[in-house]
């Protein structure tokens, strides 16, 4: 489970000192960082940005200055080079033809995959069958260029998901119609009779974007609703 998903009891039983300041904070307090062993940053949010305010502007090598490639070993002018804040030389550290080189590699490698894993069968994880490829929506992120699930169980899925999404409009219309029936008498007492309003009604009342004070406006002018 994701760090900054935890809660606040389970993020401090795992609570790291931050390296820098040396605070014992949660873990919530720390950002990502796959390279590290646990994929959590060493330092601190509060430190991290103090760091990056106080790191310099760093400024590009100029174009004519000469620049090694890690990739292809030539030394190289800067133009050579696309520009790279996060680098202390302001570029990259591989030239452009190595980087689209190694974007074409990647690329092949990608459509590869996706082609022999259009040519059999697929799994999905839902039903749990092996079904054809066509059976499957079309995913660009994924490695063989399909979704996960079938159309079938994708189709299922979307319609418990409107399902829920309907319940929930409709029970959240039910509660805001007596909210605002209860503001309505609560206005309509305070008008008449303010000495009987109880205490918890002193509060204000949380309600949704439809549930405005118009009405309870109109309920006190013109009395009970």
């Amino acid at each position: 489970m994701h760090h900054l998903s935890l809660n606040v009891e389970e993020s401090w039983e795992r609570a790291k000192s931050c390296a820098r300041c040396g605070i014992l904070k949660e873990l919530r307090d720390f950002g990502r960082n796959i390279r590290k062993a646990e994929g959590i940053e060493i330092y601190c949010r509060a430190c991290k940005c103090q760091m990056e305010r106080q790191q310099p502007d760093r400024l590009p090598a100029p174009e004519s200055t000469p620049l090694p490639c890690n990739r292809c070993g030539e030394t190289k002018p800067g133009a050579e080079f696309a520009l790279d804040k996060k680098r202390l030389r302001g570029r990259a550290v591989i030239c452009k033809q190595c980087f689209s080189e190694r974007r074409r590699q990647l690329y092949r490698r990608h459509r590869d995959a996706e082609v022999l894993a259009r040519t059999q069968p697929k799994h999905c994880i839902e039903c749990g069958e092996e079904k054809a490829v066509a059976e499957f929506h079309r995913n660009r992120a994924a490695v063989d260029g399909l979704q996960d699930k079938c159309k079938a169980c994708c189709n299922a899925y979307n319609t418990r998901r409107r399902a829920g999404q309907k319940a929930r409009r409709e029970n959240g219309a039910v509660r805001d119609s007596e909210t605002i029936r209860d503001l309505c008498h609560t206005t309509s007492a305070l008008a008449t009779h303010p000495w009987e309003l109880p205490p918890v009604l002193a509060y204000p009342v949380r309600t949704s974007a439809r549930a405005r004070f118009s009405k309870v406006d109109v309920c006190a002018v013109e009395g009970p609703c």
